[in-house]
C-alpha cells in the first residue's frame, strides 16, 4: 500500500523548468509565425477599404460630370502664380454634394472676401474626412502647409512667424491627377505652361490631366492658364480606362502631405507625374536632396502610400487598381495625360 508521502508526490507532480521553457519557446515560435499572417490580413483589409474610398470618390466625380457635363476643376485660381490673393474651391470641395456631405460643403464660403485662413473656416479646414483618408496612411494630423497663403500664417494676431497660432489644416490621403510633366510645368499652378513657358521644352498641352488649375471668371490669369477649362470625358482621347484620375499621396514630411481643404495652392490636393523615381519616395526632403529635374516641383507634387511597395489608383472610368512602385515609371507617366497619345505597350 502506497505511503502518504508517495501519494502526495504523485498529487503535486508539475512541469520542470526545462519543460516550461520549451513550452514558452514553442508558443513564441507559433506567435512569430502567425503574426505576419495577421498583419498581412489586416493590411489587405486596409488596402481594400482604401481602394473602395478611391472608387467612391471617382463615382462622385462621374455623378458630378453627369450633372454638369464636365468634371470638377482640380483647383480654381484667381491669377497667375505670384498673383494669387484669394482662396477658392477645388475638387475636394466641389464633389461633397455628390458624396452626401452637404453639411460640410455648407461650412465653406466661396465668397472671394472670405479666405480659407479666416476663423470662419477653421472647423471646415480642421475636420477629418473619412472618405479622403486611407487606413494605411500615417496618422492624420493638423499641420501648417509649407507654401501658399497659409504658410506660416497666424490666427492669433501675431502675424507671420507666430508659430503658437499657425493656421493648420487636416491632412488627407488622396490627390487628383493634374497631368504629366517634363519636371517644370505645373498644371495645378500654371507654371511653364506650353503657350507661355520660359522652359526650353515645355510639356505639351495634351499632357494635362483630367483635373488641373482653372482660372475663375474675370481672373487676372494670362496666357494659357487664362484659357484652361474644366475637362469632360470627351476630352480624354487617351481613353478613360487608361487615364489616371486619382491616387494616394502622403509623405513623412508633414508640411508637404495632402491637405484636403487647401485648394488655393494646387499641389496640396493635386499631383502630377514626371519620369523620375524620386516622386515615389514619400520623403520630400530626401527628394529635394536628390536634385530632380525641375527642382522642387516634382517633390511637391509627388505620390506615395503606406502599403507595401505600391499605391491604389483610380482611373477615369471609375475602375481601380494597385500600382507597384517597382513598375516602370513611364507607365504611370503615360497614364497621367488625357491626350498625350502614349501607349503602355511602348514600355519595354
Amino acid at each position: 500500500m502506497p505511503t502518504f508521502n508517495a501519494r502526495r508526490a504523485r498529487s503535486f507532480s508539475a512541469f520542470t523548468l526545462v519543460e516550461l521553457l520549451v513550452v514558452i519557446a514553442i508558443i513564441g515560435i507559433l506567435v512569430a509565425l502567425l503574426l505576419p499572417a495577421v498583419q498581412a490580413a489586416r493590411e489587405a483589409a486596409r488596402r481594400t477599404q482604401c481602394l473602395s474610398n478611391l472608387k467612391n470618390i471617382a463615382l462622385a466625380m462621374q455623378n458630378f460630370h453627369s450633372a454638369n457635363n464636365e468634371l470638377p476643376v482640380g483647383n480654381y485660381m484667381q491669377g497667375n502664380i505670384g498673383d494669387i490673393r484669394d482662396t477658392f474651391s477645388g475638387w475636394t470641395i466641389e464633389i461633397m454634394p455628390y458624396v452626401e456631405d452637404n453639411t460640410m460643403r455648407a461650412l465653406y464660403d466661396s465668397n472671394k472676401n472670405v479666405r480659407m485662413e479666416d476663423a470662419k473656416h477653421r472647423t471646415f479646414r480642421e475636420t477629418l474626412i473619412p472618405l479622403y483618408t486611407c487606413p494605411s496612411d500615417f496618422e492624420q494630423v493638423l499641420a501648417n502647409p509649407e507654401s501658399g497663403p497659409a504658410a506660416n500664417a497666424s490666427t492669433g494676431g501675431g502675424g507671420r512667424g507666430d508659430t503658437a497660432n499657425l493656421v493648420n489644416y487636416r491632412t488627407a490621403t488622396y490627390r487628383a491627377n493634374a497631368g504629366r510633366t517634363n519636371g517644370t510645368t505645373t498644371w495645378y499652378l500654371g507654371e511653364d505652361l506650353p503657350a507661355n513657358a520660359s522652359a526650353a521644352t515645355p510639356s505639351p498641352y495634351g499632357w494635362r490631366g483630367p483635373l488641373h488649375a482653372v482660372p475663375l471668371p474675370n481672373s487676372t490669369a494670362t496666357g494659357l492658364l487664362k484659357k484652361m477649362h474644366p475637362e469632360a470625358f470627351r476630352h480624354i482621347t487617351d481613353g478613360t480606362s487608361k487615364t489616371l484620375l486619382l491616387g494616394e499621396s502622403t509623405n513623412i514630411y508633414e508640411r508637404r502631405r495632402t491637405f484636403w481643404a487647401y485648394p488655393s495652392w494646387g499641389n496640396y490636393i493635386n499631383s502630377q507625374v514626371s519620369i523620375q523615381n524620386q516622386i515615389l519616395w514619400g520623403d520630400y526632403e530626401r527628394c529635394l536632396a536628390s536634385n530632380p529635374t525641375g527642382g522642387v516641383r516634382p517633390c511637391q507634387s509627388a505620390w506615395f502610400a503606406g502599403h507595401p511597395n505600391g499605391m491604389n489608383i483610380a482611373m477615369c472610368d471609375g475602375s481601380g487598381r494597385f500600382y507597384t512602385f517597382d513598375s516602370d515609371i513611364r507607365i504611370l507617366a503615360f497614364m497621367a495625360s488625357i491626350a498625350g497619345g502614349e501607349n503602355e505597350g511602348d514600355v519595354q
